[in-house]
């Protein structure tokens, strides 16, 4: 399968979503702002943010790495504006800035 059949059934699929969603309530935007609205980008993290989540969750740079999966020399990195965070890891920041670290419990 091509990357160019591969996007045009995922549009499909996103078209026949919107269309079954339509039919509960007005589903007035275009694919764009669908996209925009639905999943935005996440936010872009300076090393303030990330010490300043850190000491809100009162962590050491270890425990914050353990947290997120990757290596303590990582969030170093972060910390000393070395390095941003991105993809997943700025994705899990987030959610823990907005929600806390009731986030982090076991469900």
């Amino acid at each position: 399968m091509n990357k160019k059949r591969d996007k045009n059934e995922i549009r499909d699929m996103v078209e026949d979503e919107l269309f079954d969603l339509s039919k509960v309530m007005d589903v007035s935007e275009s694919m764009r702002k669908f996209d925009e609205l639905k999943y935005p980008l996440p936010k872009q993290y300076e090393a303030k943010d990330i010490k300043k989540i850190r000491y809100r969750l009162h962590v050491s740079q270890a425990v914050l790495a353990h947290i997120l999966n990757i290596r303590p020399t990582t969030v170093q990195k972060w910390e000393l504006g070395i390095n941003k965070p991105n993809g997943t890891a700025a994705r899990l920041l987030q959610l823990i800035e907005q929600r806390g670290k009731e986030i982090l419990q076991p469900a």
